[in-house]
């Protein structure tokens, strides 16, 4: 058994966090509804200007696809480093800092983690995400500005407080700052 008071602590667990349940029902189903409708439009007065309805429905089914996708893991970390998906692993070594940013909406509490790289991604990534090419233009979980790599925290499956300590547990130094930002609608 080891000693609890020892100055070593223990390598944190990795985490592989999907989307919730739910998050993007509304979007991948309602693009089929949509479709459906069109069809249906169709049939009934007879005008192919409702067909219009069917394309348009299926691009945004598929768009938000990965959002009700099952066992896909959007964002992790292990002892090698974060994971993006369809973006691979990245070094904690090439990570040069990292900001967590909460923002309140009225009564929502929105959550985004904000990781600078110390070059860009394409150089740094160790791992590379096979991305089939069906997949690229759906929607995925980050956004990448310059050497900034952004992920909205709250459509995925684990809390985002909870989240950020979890990824932090590996680089605690990486934390540059928690920014609260209160917006108020008019």
């Amino acid at each position: 058994m080891s000693d609890p008071f020892s100055a070593h602590s223990p390598t944190p667990r990795s985490l592989g966090v999907n989307y919730l349940s739910g998050t993007g029902d509304m979007m991948a189903y309602g693009g089929i509804v949509l479709a459906a409708l069109g069809v249906l439009a169709f049939f009934v007065q007879g005008q192919f200007v409702f067909l219009i309805m069917v394309p348009i429905g299926l691009v945004v089914s598929l768009y938000f696809y990965p959002l009700i996708e099952k066992g896909v893991v959007r964002m992790g970390a292990d002892s090698r480093g974060l994971y993006f998906e369809r973006l691979g692993i990245i070094p904690w070594a090439a990570i040069k800092s990292v900001r967590h940013q909460q923002r309140a909406l009225r009564t929502l509490r929105l959550h985004t983690l904000h990781v600078e790289l110390r070059a860009a991604p394409e150089t740094v990534v160790t791992e590379q995400d096979d991305v089939p090419f069906w997949k690229a233009p759906m929607v995925k979980a980050w956004k990448r500005e310059g050497n900034t790599i952004s992920i909205d925290l709250h459509p995925l499956a684990k809390d985002p407080v909870n989240l950020v300590d979890h990824l932090l547990a590996f680089r605690p130094d990486l934390l540059k700052e928690v920014q609260d930002v209160r917006v108020e609608l008019g």
